[in-house]
């Protein structure tokens, strides 16, 4: 600290060595000088030597605190801080003044220079639509907060800074507790990504993704944290539109199947009942005439029209039990799956079929039954097309409310882009569409496949039959 003493006529009497090196000079360059001439600036010295006369008048007392520059030997000037007091002679009269500086001009710069960060900071941050924020972690009080906090929050930065929780007692409550507990992990040195649902004042909601991270000081303990907030609001719209969207896209689908397996079931049962018959009654009565004919040119020609209604009859009850097995809704899925598709995988394809059955008899409602067989029946296709396989294991299970079906080959595998993208067959949904069709009946499609190691594929769906529209 500085000290000095300038009398009455604004001369330096005394002056000590932190002074003279403060200011640049020897002692003998600096006492009897006028304090004012020569070592204030020039823009100040009227300011300064007014106050200084009043206080040697009396007029004023002693200033606890006061600021002003000095001027150094090579013209830089220092901004002191002063404590002034003034000396009396023995009858009371002030004769001089009394006064400890202190160089504050670093201190200042600095204090000037965070200041003009701060501005820098506020005005960017306040040009971003994302909340900017930063909590001193020690107090935990927010220490800034962006202008778009008001908005998101729906609340002043004011109430903010008054009450360091009041962030998160605008959070909805449902979301307010996870927010919060993911939030104090911070002080863990974890980062925070949250997303949650803010209640404003008037009732409104916005939705948003808030993230953070520490700051340590060189002992590892976290000091501060900063982080910004995002109104997620229109996102989270527009993804509930389209999660809606999904669903009547997804209900869409399964009508349009469930009115396309009716329509098969219609013509099955219109074949089976009709036209099989028919063809049935045909060979019969083609065999029965066969007894009375006596010439062998007859004879030949009956045969190759009894053979031909045998094709026919071969070729229309293979097309029913493609359209829709009667044994489908006559027994259930796990007859359908053992008396046609292992038959008919065996038979046309030379694909073995084991399959096993664990839990109680499946008792499934239609469109459900429906829809598992011909998911069924589609990743079997993709088996023929793509796998290359000689044995294929079907798991059927009853657990629960559920049933599990795992279908597994021991082929080279499949694309399970292509699988996905269209059926393996005339037809066929593909397992995109299976997928879909399996999660609107609350279920879903799992499949696995490597290269030279088969593949394997789970269908699940409920029991009941439970639709899943609002499942997302």
């Amino acid at each position: 600290v500085m000290l000095v003493v300038i009398d009455r006529e604004q001369h330096v009497d005394l002056i000590n060595k932190k002074g003279c090196e403060l200011l640049g000079y020897d002692e003998g360059e600096i006492l009897g000088k006028n304090w004012f001439e020569c070592f204030v600036p020039e823009r100040l010295r009227g300011q300064v030597r007014a106050a200084f006369e009043e206080l040697t008048a009396g007029q004023i007392e002693p200033v606890e605190y006061y600021e002003n520059e000095v001027l150094t030997k090579d013209g830089r000037e220092k901004l002191i801080s002063w404590h002034n007091a003034v000396l009396r002679n023995e009858e009371g009269e002030i004769v001089a003044t009394l006064s400890s500086g202190e160089d504050i001009t670093e201190r200042r710069q600095a204090e000037e220079a965070l200041h003009e960060s701060q501005s820098r900071l506020q005005q960017i941050a306040d040009t971003v639509e994302d909340v900017f924020w930063m909590t001193d972690w020690t107090t935990h009080k927010t220490i800034f907060a962006s202008r778009a906090y008001e908005r998101v929050w729906g609340r002043s930065r004011e109430s903010l800074y008054a009450d360091a929780e009041g962030w998160a007692d605008a959070i909805h409550p449902e979301d307010r507790q996870r927010a919060w507990d993911t939030f104090v992990n911070l002080g863990k040195g974890q980062g925070y990504s949250e997303e949650y649902r803010v209640v404003h004042p008037d009732g409104s909601i916005r939705w948003v993704l808030n993230r953070g991270t520490p700051f340590c000081n060189e002992q590892g303990e976290v000091v501060r944290v900063v982080g910004i907030a995002q109104d997620i609001t229109a996102r989270k719209n527009r993804e509930s539109e389209l999660a809606e969207y999904r669903n009547k896209l997804r209900s869409l689908v399964s009508e349009l199947t469930i009115a396309e397996d009716r329509e098969r079931k219609n013509i099955a049962s219109l074949l089976h009942d009709d036209v099989l018959q028919k063809l049935a009654l045909s060979k019969m009565r083609l065999s029965m005439l066969r007894e009375t004919l006596t010439s062998s040119d007859q004879i030949e020609l009956l045969d190759g029209i009894h053979d031909c209604v045998s094709e026919m009859f071969t070729d229309m009850r293979s097309l029913t039990f493609d359209l829709c097995p009667p044994i489908l809704y006559d027994i259930g899925l796990e007859a359908a799956v053992r008396d046609w598709l292992q038959k008919e995988m065996a038979d046309k394809h030379g694909i073995a079929v084991n399959l096993e059955t664990a839990g109680q008899p499946l008792r499934l409602r239609e469109d459900v039954r429906v829809a598992l067989y011909r998911a069924i029946r589609e990743v079997l296709i993709n088996v023929i097309k793509h796998a290359n396989a000689q044995k294929v294991n079907i798991a059927l299970a009853n657990l629960n409310d559920t049933v599990r079906i795992e279908i597994q080959d021991d082929g080279m595998g499949f694309d399970r882009a292509r699988a996905e993208a269209g059926g393996g067959s005339p037809g066929g949904m593909g397992l995109f569409t299976v997928r879909e069709r399996l999660e609107y009946f609350g279920g879903s499609l799992e499949t696995e496949s490597s290269p030279c190691k088969g593949s394997r594929v789970i269908l699940t769906a409920a029991l009941t039959g439970k639709e899943a529209h609002n499942k997302e």
